[in-house]
């Protein structure tokens, strides 16, 4: 894999199977906008705490952009500036924003005015059944709520310097220890076996439509951010191919 518009590529598959293209989205540059790099993740996992770290501190975007909600990069910038390496609370949001550098850090996800916005535009053009919006509500009140610990949480560990952790990281049968080796296959084992799960049911219209939303959300965004230059995105594997469509978007 090839860091985009860049002179120093990202390791090749052969050299780190971390880096391999699946992992991978690629917006090219164009009209005046900055290129985008969507670099998926399992949550969590060491080998993608490694590629989202790598990958910010070897392109050095202007903007670097988290499936977060904006209330919680506090939180993780805390997470990310410990000492720690990589860090021991954030998963990759935290070991990418620990590599900031200069970047522009931006949170992509709901809640936010931009979501409100998707949400009106929805109803406004489907005209879907009550039932349908009132899940999609429901589903995205545990949003703000985790958004608000987030901020809460970030708030009294700045005052009273107790690392307060609102997520409790999953626990992988391999560590940043591992051969590099090691961590790619475990990982895409573990993205395999979730995404088998996801095939075999159907998911409620409310709850796909709140994720239909969210990919919405984090796609407006990144267009709008291109005009300040490069980006690197990082975002839940199965988000991606999703947002990069949205993003293509005219």
């Amino acid at each position: 894999m090839s860091a985009p518009d860049t002179t120093d590529p990202l390791p090749s598959t052969d050299i780190d199977p971390r880096f391999h293209d699946r992992w991978f989205r690629h917006i090219p540059a164009s009209d005046g906008d900055g290129w985008v790099l969507l670099v998926g993740v399992v949550h969590d996992h060491p080998s993608s705490l490694h590629r989202a770290a790598e990958t910010v501190r070897r392109l050095e975007p202007s903007v670097l952009a988290l499936e977060l909600p904006q209330l919680g990069l506090p939180l993780f910038e805390r997470h990310a500036d410990r000492a720690d390496s990589p860090p021991r609370y954030g998963g990759e949001m935290a070991a990418a924003l620990s590599e900031r550098g200069d970047s522009r850090v931006v949170g992509i996800d709901a809640p936010s005015r931009r979501f409100v916005r998707e949400l009106a535009d929805y109803v406004r053009a489907e005209r879907p059944a009550w039932e349908t919006v009132a899940g999609v509500l429901a589903g995205a009140t545990p949003i703000l709520r985790h958004a608000l610990r987030y901020r809460v949480a970030a708030i009294l560990d700045a005052r009273t310097h107790l690392r307060l952790v609102p997520d409790v990281p999953t626990e992988f049968d391999v560590s940043a220890e591992d051969e590099a080796a090691a961590q790619a296959e475990d990982e895409y084992r573990q993205l395999s076996r979730s995404r088998s799960l996801l095939d075999a049911v159907e998911l409620p219209p409310d709850v796909a439509q709140l994720d239909q939303l969210r990919e919405a959300t984090m796609a407006a965004r990144l267009r709008s951010l291109r005009a300040e230059g490069s980006v690197v995105a990082i975002l839940g594997q199965d988000h991606l191919d999703a947002v990069e469509k949205r993003v293509q978007e005219t």
